[in-house]
């Protein structure tokens, strides 16, 4: 099995952190996981103020243009956040994922708030061009599939899983599966 598509996504939420770790486990059970995470927060208008929170650290991955130290960068500051409980406000964080990633930290935290918020308003038009309304949203050709997850995501295999939203994405005769 091969998985693609873009993946429109946060550091912040859950839903997102759960999505990362089921196809980090997708590939370790070796299924060909190729997704384009492109980071994208709503709330933000896209304006030139500097960035906060968990817009730093999309900015920050969205910057790095190299696959490998984006992916390390990537699990970093996914880590950081949803294991550590630390905050993106701190540059300490932002140094830490950096360096994980070997990255300049300096050189990181000075792209914020330019190259990477050019990118992250990139993503956003091209998101709002697809019809992506929330994250994690997934787009390949399609509408939009959104993901949303309890925790037990975390458990059993990945393949099957990924079998069902690859099987969603392909189908745009289904909108929405949901329990109550």
């Amino acid at each position: 099995m091969r998985f693609t598509g873009d993946l429109y996504f946060d550091f912040d939420s859950g839903e997102c952190w759960r999505l990362f770790l089921l196809l980090t486990r997708a590939e370790q059970e070796g299924i060909g996981v190729d997704v384009a995470w492109q980071g994208m927060d709503l709330a933000w208008d896209g304006g030139d103020t500097p960035l906060r929170g968990g817009l730093r650290a999309l900015a920050m991955h969205a910057a790095v243009h190299d696959f490998s130290r984006q992916r390390l960068l990537r699990q970093a500051l996914f880590t950081l956040a949803h294991r550590q409980g630390d905050s993106f406000d701190d540059d300490l964080t932002l140094h830490a994922a950096a360096r994980v990633a070997g990255l300049d930290g300096e050189v990181m935290l000075g792209a914020v708030d330019t190259t990477g918020a050019a990118e992250l308003r990139r993503n956003r038009e091209t998101a709002a061009s697809c019809g992506v309304v929330a994250v994690p949203s997934f787009v390949r050709g399609g509408p939009p599939l959104l993901i949303t997850s309890t925790p037990a995501l975390e458990e059993g295999s990945a393949r099957g899983r990924l079998e069902v939203i690859d099987r969603m994405l392909d189908d745009d005769g289904l909108w929405s599966l949901s329990k109550p």
